[in-house]
C-alpha cells in the first residue's frame, strides 16, 4: 500500500520500495541518528529525498524488529507531519509512505520525506562549531523557539534529541515524527519530558553532567515559556524535580556498579 502527496509527481514501483525496505539504494546520511541509518536517495521527478524505515525500539526490538501490527504507526506520523506544517512548524514534507504486508495483519513500512539542503543536525553543529561557547547563546534561543512552536502546536515529540533538530541558516527543522503525539493542550509532563530528553542528549554529546550554565538554562527556559504559552515557573519547577531525581538515579546506579 502506498500513500502519496498529491502535489508531488512521483514514479517508483514496488521493486524500488522493496529494496529500500531492505536498506538498499541511496547513501547513508552522516550522523543521521535513530536506530538505523537514514538514506539519501535521488529520484528524477522529486530530486533528493530521505528514506527512513520503521523499526521497533526497547526490549522487544530484537524479536519484532521491523514488523508492525497494522499501519497505525505510519498513519500517526503522517497526521502529525501534516498537522504541524499546517500550524507553521518547520518539519520536512512527507512525500510518500509505503507499507508491505508480511503476514496476517503484519507490515513492514518506510517513509519518504523531502531532503533539506544546506543543513546539519544539532549534534553535527556542536561537533563542528558549537563548542565555541560564544556561539551557544544564539543557538539556544533558536532551539527554544523551535521547540516552543512544536509544543504550542500541540505536539509531543517523544524522541527529541540532538540528531532530530536540523540547523539551516534560515530556520531549524524538527525531524523524525515517528512516535509523535498530538494533544490540545499539551501536558506539562509531556513538554518537560521532551525538554529533558534533549538535555540528556546534550549531556551525552558533551560529556558534561551539566552542559549548560545556570544562566544559559534560565535564558533558554524564559524564551521557551514566553513563546510556548507555558508558565515558566511551573515548567522550571517540574524540570528541576525530575532532573534531581535523574541525577540521584545515576549516582545510585554508578555506586552499585562499583560495588558489584
Amino acid at each position: 500500500m502506498w500513500i502519496f502527496d498529491r502535489d508531488t509527481p512521483f514514479d517508483a514501483g514496488p521493486e524500488l520500495w522493496d529494496s529500500w525496505l531492505l536498506g538498499k539504494g541511496g547513501t547513508n546520511l552522516a550522523v543521521a541518528g535513530g536506530r538505523l541509518p537514514v538514506r539519501l536517495v535521488s529520484l528524477p521527478t522529486v530530486g533528493n529525498a530521505v528514506i527512513r524505515r520503521y523499526f521497533h525500539g526497547g526490549l522487544i526490538a530484537p524479536v519484532t524488529r521491523d514488523l508492525f501490527w497494522g499501519c497505525r504507526r505510519v498513519m500517526a506520523e503522517l497526521v502529525a507531519s501534516e498537522t504541524l506544517r499546517e500550524r507553521h512548524v518547520a518539519t520536512p514534507k512527507v512525500l510518500a509512505a509505503y507499507m508491505r504486508k508480511r503476514g496476517p495483519g503484519l507490515f513492514r513500512a518506510c517513509i519518504l520525506t523531502r531532503y533539506i539542503e544546506n543543513g546539519v543536525n544539532l549534534r553535527q553543529w556542536i561537533g563542528e562549531t558549537g563548542r565555541n561557547r560564544m556561539q551557544w547563546r544564539e543557538m539556544l534561543l533558536r532551539v527554544a523557539k523551535a521547540i516552543a512552536s512544536l509544543h504550542e502546536a500541540g505536539c509531543g515529540h517523544r524522541d527529541l534529541n540532538l540528531s532530530n533538530i536540523l540547523v539551516t541558516p534560515e530556520r531549524l527543522f524538527i525531524l523524525d515524527l515517528d512516535g509523535a503525539r498530538l494533544a490540545n493542550p499539551l501536558s506539562r509532563a509531556r513538554r518537560g519530558a521532551d525538554l529533558l530528553r534533549l538535555y540528556r542528549s546534550l549531556r551525552k554529546e558533551t560529556g558534561c553532567l551539566e552542559p549548560l550554565s545556570a544562566r544559559e538554562r534560565l535564558r533558554f527556559l524564559s524564551c521557551y515559556s514566553r513563546l510556548s504559552g507555558a508558565p515558566g515557573d511551573q515548567v522550571r519547577a517540574w524540570l528541576q524535580r525530575r532532573w534531581r531525581l535523574g541525577r540521584a538515579r545515576l549516582v545510585f546506579s554508578r555506586s552499585r556498579t562499583v560495588v558489584s
